[in-house]
């Protein structure tokens, strides 16, 4: 009684329970249906996780591959630039290099070492053996070894090869 009189004063109706709809007809997902998704989702991300440490891998290998390639650019800028008669000095060259391709003094703070090997122009051995003599004693061959520091194990490294010639000699 208290309720009716308070909603008519009020301007409200007393509310009236709702039927629910009978189970068939709701729109729901079955507990299975759940367990499967939950279980297709779990499958994609472990995979997804486990294929996480084969892209840090790669893209490792990528990185070294390019600062490979800048240490090598970088000594035969500078070994082309050095004076013919001053090439001996790189002659076993042991040099050391961080991960950003700088130079580095020690093995300790180095990823990269390389090793250079000057062959200074004689008569007796030439890369090219049918040239007069004259090219072939104004021509350095530079062999440049890069690896990793220290040497990992199963590691290869790799030779890069090229040839300096004797500016003051051109025609």
């Amino acid at each position: 009684m208290i309720f009716s009189s308070l909603s008519s004063l009020l301007g409200t109706t007393p509310r009236i329970p709702c039927e629910r709809a009978p189970r068939g007809n709701r729109a729901a997902f079955s507990l299975v249906e759940i367990v499967l998704a939950v279980g297709i989702v779990g499958f994609a991300l472990i995979t997804i996780i486990g294929l996480q440490p084969v892209g840090l891998t790669s893209l490792r290998a990528s990185m070294d591959s390019t600062i490979e390639t800048q240490i090598i650019n970088q000594l035969f800028g500078e070994v082309s630039q050095t004076d013919f008669s001053r090439i001996e000095r790189y002659e076993d060259s042991l040099l050391y290099f961080n991960a950003d391709g700088h130079r580095v003094g020690s093995a300790a703070e180095a990823r990269f070492q390389v090793q250079l090997e000057v062959v200074l122009p004689s008569s007796t051995f030439s890369p090219f053996p049918s040239a007069p003599s004259d090219i072939q004693t104004s021509l350095n061959t530079v062999r440049l070894e890069i690896g990793r520091s220290p040497a990992v194990s199963g590691e290869t490294t790799r030779v890069h090869v090229f040839h300096v010639a004797r500016s003051d000699k051109l025609l």
